[in-house]
């Protein structure tokens, strides 16, 4: 399907005759006639009414149907061809899982908005494994990742670690420090963090346990945590903000899973305008909490 089919395919409905909207494109009949049959063979029904003795050509019903559909498919090419006059000269194109870009990039965001460079964001939603084909592929500059892999051309830089924190409901009456092995897996709002939580989980509750609930979107994790007795464990940027709900309490585990990595992934000897801006921002938020642990200082600058 192209633009040219596209514009053939309004120009007769605009003349009402193949041959008018020849003369309007400057083309012939039979260029113009293998256009739309081109189109028509890709869609796999016909656009128009063909009859003998009848100078006005006339659309079909699905025809008709295709109209609102082709104008979409116009404005997506005039879209596509904006781009090239686009400036990108002062665009930052990042990408983030869930959890970060709900709890730690707001605020990152916001003073980004405030430097003197007037930067530009542009922000993807990511899991982990896709922010390697979207940093690869050029769709983002940067992304910030948990679960770290091998990709060629890519470097994947530690930045920080966090504490994970056993979040409950207010109803639950548990000590201070609770036993791991004491929690009810049935009242567990699970939400798979790394491989690394996985393996910890695996071993304390078993891999075929019935959770509560299961979610991979932060949004709902405050919601489910409303629910009487149940219990959730998320990273301490997490934990932080949602224990701030009246009906959500924290506790520490006796015997707690591993600090959570956030990776920062870029193509290798690549240089991005604003990184180090967007890296010293990111670092000064992390330093307001002694619970981030910066564990290089290679993705962050002055």
């Amino acid at each position: 399907m192209t633009y040219s089919e596209i514009e053939a395919f309004f120009e007769i409905i605009k003349h009402g005759s193949i041959s008018a909207a020849a003369d309007s494109l400057f083309v012939t009949q039979p260029a113009l006639t293998r256009r739309i049959q081109a189109l028509e063979t890709e869609l796999g029904y016909s656009l128009f009414q063909r009859k003998k003795g009848q100078k006005r050509i006339e659309l079909t019903e699905r025809g008709t149907a295709f109209i609102s559909v082709a104008h979409r498919l116009e404005d997506l090419w005039q879209e596509a061809k904006d781009i090239k006059e686009m400036d990108s000269s002062d665009l930052l194109k990042i990408s983030a899982i869930n959890s970060v870009s709900s709890y730690i990039l707001p605020e990152v965001f916001r003073s980004l908005s405030n430097e003197p460079e007037n930067i530009r964001i542009c922000f993807r939603h990511c899991h982990s494994f896709e922010a390697y084909d979207y940093v690869a592929n050029g769709m983002v500059d940067l992304a910030l990742i948990s679960d770290d892999r091998y990709y060629p051309n890519l470097e994947t830089i530690p930045l920080f670690q966090e504490p994970m924190i056993l979040l409950v409901n207010s109803s639950c009456s548990y000590p201070d420090v609770v036993s791991t092995k004491s929690l009810d897996p049935r009242k567990e709002i699970f939400l798979p963090w790394n491989p690394e939580f996985q393996t910890w989980h695996d071993y304390w509750f078993g891999s075929t346990v019935q959770y509560h609930a299961f979610m991979d979107q932060m949004s709902l994790l405050e919601y489910f945590l409303s629910w009487k007795d149940t219990w959730a464990i998320a990273p301490f940027s997490v934990a932080d903000t949602v224990s701030r709900l009246p009906y959500v309490s924290t506790r520490k585990l006796d015997v707690p899973p591993s600090d959570r990595i956030i990776y920062y992934v870029k193509k290798v000897n690549r240089e991005i305008r604003f990184e180090r801006t967007f890296l010293r921002i990111l670092r000064h938020e992390l330093s307001k909490s002694p619970e981030f642990t910066i564990l290089s200082d290679s993705g962050f600058y002055d």
